[in-house]
């Protein structure tokens, strides 16, 4: 029975730390930090063309790691169209193929290897890729998904705040830069809201070989050409996450 009660009370405190875990999204850098933006307001003009917009995920941690490999994020976008515009299908064979690189360079992104923000990727080889569905959970919608991994664990403290992952989304197909290649849509407000960063370590490490942070931050949510921040309370149902991370350590 004592044993019994002490494996209760770890539970418990476990679930609780998992409750107060936190997402947070932004433009430019981490939220919080330098010129990190909620918004994004852009001229469609073809100015952006080749300097691509970056887009950072960070969470706090929240249990003791001693042994991260990686994360998995999950971030859905909604559009203000009743159909998902040109613009924003960014799927293989879509309108716009190829404007999102996933993952990119931390360079100053983050407050380094201290303060609310940390870089944990930096000391070794990484890896990862991600993935774009066009239409999920709603005709005006559509879902990335990212997955990022070190070559070599590392330990994580408690209370962290770490990166998650950095991509950039290149405004091309904006207007025609000479090419030919439009895709309609540009000005339509959207939203993007992260609505889960799942964190991974090496199989067989305790407390958890993986665990979901789905819990809001400050900001778990950022806005495209001022579109309506609302729109995070309306964001579709987590689906099942990929094993891809989990099976390079297995």
């Amino acid at each position: 029975m004592k044993k019994l009660l002490v494996l209760s009370s770890a539970l418990l405190v476990f679930s609780a730390s998992l409750a107060s875990a936190q997402v947070n999204l932004s433009w430019n850098n981490c939220y919080g930090v330098g010129l990190a933006a909620a918004n994004k307001n852009y001229a469609c003009d073809g100015s952006g063309v080749g300097t691509p917009f970056k887009l950072v995920m960070s969470f706090k941690n929240v249990i003791e790691m001693s042994a991260f490999v990686g994360t998995q994020c999950v971030i859905d976008v909604q559009t203000s169209a009743p159909v998902l515009p040109d613009y924003w299908r960014l799927g293989d064979g879509e309108c716009r193929t190829g404007v999102v690189v996933f993952p990119t360079g931390l360079i100053g992104i983050g407050t380094g290897a201290a303060g609310s923000c940390q870089d944990i990727w930096s000391d070794t080889n990484t890896g990862g890729g991600y993935d774009w569905t066009s239409g999920f959970g709603g005709p005006a919608r559509g879902r990335l998904r990212t997955v990022y991994a070190r070559q070599n664990p590392r330990a994580v403290s408690y209370g962290t705040g770490a990166i998650a992952g950095v991509l950039t989304i290149d405004p091309y197909g904006d207007v025609d830069t000479g090419d030919g290649h439009v895709c309609a849509g540009c000005q339509v407000p959207a939203c993007l809201v992260l609505n889960s960063v799942e964190v991974f370590q090496v199989a067989g490490t305790p407390p958890s070989d993986d665990y979901s942070i789905s819990g809001p931050g400050p900001q778990n949510w950022v806005t495209w050409q001022g579109g309506d921040p609302t729109c995070v309370g309306a964001t579709p149902a987590h689906n099942k996450t990929w094993g891809s991370v989990k099976a390079l350590y297995r």
